[in-house]
């Protein structure tokens, strides 16, 4: 009984040390008990404590290691070997070490947590929320597994259950910066962007400097049409930090579509002071290629090249600019210098296959895609450039792959409310105008000369937007209801019959304007309803306007003709796989073209 009390007051004393950061007191005291009972688990464990307070891993891991020698389900152990696994950025063992506490403690609240937040690092959201749910049931007061349970929420797109989180979180604690962060993000998300300014704003007071919340202010005062705001925001963060590319990406983003003359000014800022930096070069060089400056793009890539020629990323932007220039030769060259740095990189096998299909090597890029598709079962960009290589082959694969039949082109009903489609499409396009703030198209989209809505539009909280999906729906569920089956097919084979919309937006195309020969990467049909249509379009000489299926949209040796092009016409809306070719061709007109699309995929 006395050595039990002993050692009860032993453990206090060291407890009491380490609570009051005396670590290294803690273990000269922990050693001296330690000659004493070397086959002490508990001292062992307290050891490997004091030895992370005083910056010694190796020793506290080994401290660990005697302590689980000692007594294999030590849950305290456990979970520190866990915490240091994570801290060693050794993931999977962490996991292993959290699932393997979960075994001993099926109700353990603090590995239910902490894996939850490992799998939200990983973005495997819809996993996370299993455990995060549980630990938040067995413990409902906590904070931190709230916002780590909102987070999971808000990346599965469970805006209401985020939000809720949340604002149980502030109404404990009023100023908790993440917790205000994470709801100014909710909110945006939901297209409440006045609430999330004033959410993100009272952030940004607790923590002035905050990159992460600035940034989020600035893309909300973007989203509503407050420019100037916006602009401040982005040029406060990259001076924070001149090396943040996602804020240079994003203020270059705002200034190309407002016309602003100090596009790029912030990279060149950058680079007087970081002139080695091959991220912020490859950066500019894409900005650079985006815009149409190709000579430009090539001379900065070639800088940070001469830099740093293994840096892979940057050798496949210069092949790309380089293809765009018209000299495939070389670029296939650069190509393949990339895959000797970076081959195990799927984006430069993807790359390597565009090449080789553009210096007419079909059977050889399409022996690469396939592969690539193996383990890319939804990649909509390589059955993109599969089309294309079957295409090249004159294979019969083609038809099948590309299959006619499986286009949707239908008007739309009359909502309710409205006397014909025209009433109905001249309200429309008066409420999308007041969508469209900016001057030009983004920098990173397929058209030239117009503007585009942000975020997602079916998202935004307006009735006649509203009534345009539904009308969409009604017709989509009718034709994918009618499709044949077949389970080889990448399209068919993924017909459930239930669908979302994955991405929504509106395009205003203003005179010479055009959408380039693209895919959607992000669906699995697509396409566009036009709400309003220039005159010169119902020219069946010239085609102006018109829509272009099944060209490929880079250079190529061989030049590949569309398989059908499509007259547009008020009220009709078009779907087709989301990896079909598809472009439009320039129309002169002081009329606008103006159309909504959208992504949709199978639940």
């Amino acid at each position: 009984m006395q050595t039990k009390l002993f050692t009860q007051q032993i453990q206090n004393n060291i407890i009491n040390l380490l609570n009051s950061k005396q670590f290294k007191n803690a273990d000269d005291y922990i050693d001296i008990h330690l000659s004493q009972d070397k086959m002490n688990a508990n001292l062992w464990h307290l050891k490997s404590i004091a030895n992370q307070g005083l910056g010694n891993l190796e020793q506290c891991m080994s401290s660990i290691q005697k302590t689980l020698k000692l007594n294999p389900k030590h849950l305290p152990a456990l979970a520190n070997l866990a915490k240091l696994h994570s801290h060693n950025n050794n993931i999977d063992d962490a996991f292993s070490v959290y699932k393997k506490i979960l075994v001993l403690s099926k109700n353990d609240i603090s590995a239910l947590f902490h894996i939850g937040v490992l799998l939200n690092d990983r973005k495997q959201y819809k996993k996370a929320l299993v455990y995060l749910l549980k630990a938040n049931q067995l413990n409902s007061q906590d904070i931190n597994i709230k916002i780590a349970l909102g987070q999971s929420y808000l990346n599965t797109d469970d805006l209401v259950n985020a939000l809720n989180l949340f604002n149980q979180v502030l109404l404990i604690q009023p100023n908790n910066l993440s917790a205000l962060n994470n709801k100014g993000i909710s909110l945006k998300r939901q297209c409440l962007w006045p609430d999330a300014i004033n959410t993100l704003q009272l952030a940004l007071e607790l923590s002035p400097s905050n990159i992460e919340i600035i940034k989020n202010l600035a893309s909300c005062h973007t989203l509503n049409g407050e420019y100037q705001a916006s602009k401040d925001l982005y040029k406060q963060a990259v001076s924070l930090n001149p090396l943040d590319i996602d804020a240079h990406h994003w203020l270059n983003q705002i200034l190309w579509e407002n016309k602003d003359p100090e596009f790029l000014d912030s990279y060149k800022y950058a680079l007087k002071k970081y002139n080695q930096s091959t991220e912020l070069m490859l950066s500019m060089g894409h900005k650079l290629f985006l815009a149409g400056e190709y000579l430009q793009a090539k001379e900065i890539l070639e800088q940070s090249i001469d830099l740093n020629g293994s840096h892979y990323p940057t050798l496949i932007k210069y092949a790309v600019v380089l293809r765009e220039l018209g000299d495939l030769e070389l670029s296939h060259s650069i190509i393949n210098k990339a895959s000797k740095y970076g081959g195990h990189d799927l984006l430069v096998q993807e790359e390597l296959a565009i090449s080789l299909l553009s210096i007419d090597k079909p059977r050889q890029a399409l022996k690469i895609l396939n592969k690539l598709l193996k383990a890319q079962l939804n990649n909509q960009g390589l059955f993109a450039y599969k089309s294309i290589a079957l295409k090249l082959l004159n294979s019969a694969e083609y038809d099948y792959f590309c299959n006619y039949d499986h286009v949707l082109m239908s008007e739309i009903s009359i909502p309710k409310g409205f006397s014909s489609l025209k009433d109905f499409n001249v309200s429309l396009v008066d409420t999308l105008r007041d969508y469209h703030h900016a001057k030009t198209n983004p920098l990173d989209q397929s058209f030239i000369s117009g503007s585009q809505t942000s975020e997602k539009l079916f998202d935004y909280h307006v009735p006649i937007i509203q009534q345009l999906r539904t009308a969409f729906r009604e017709q989509t569920s009718e034709f994918f209801s009618k499709l044949p089956k077949d389970n080889k097919h990448p399209i068919l084979a993924k017909n459930t019959g239930k669908l979302i919309e994955t991405d929504s937006w509106s395009v205003i195309l203003h005179n010479a304007g055009f959408h380039k020969n693209h895919h959607h990467p992000a669906g699995w049909y697509s396409g566009p309803y036009y709400a309003q249509t220039p005159k010169i379009i119902n020219n069946n000489k010239d085609k102006q306007g018109w829509l272009k299926l099944g060209q490929p949209g880079f250079k190529m040796m061989t030049q590949l003709e569309p398989d059908r092009i499509i007259e547009p016409k008020e009220g009709l809306m078009i779907r087709f796989p989301s990896y079909f070719w598809h472009g439009t061709i320039p129309f002169k007109s002081n009329e606008e073209r103006i159309t909504v699309t959208e992504d949709i995929k199978p639940i």
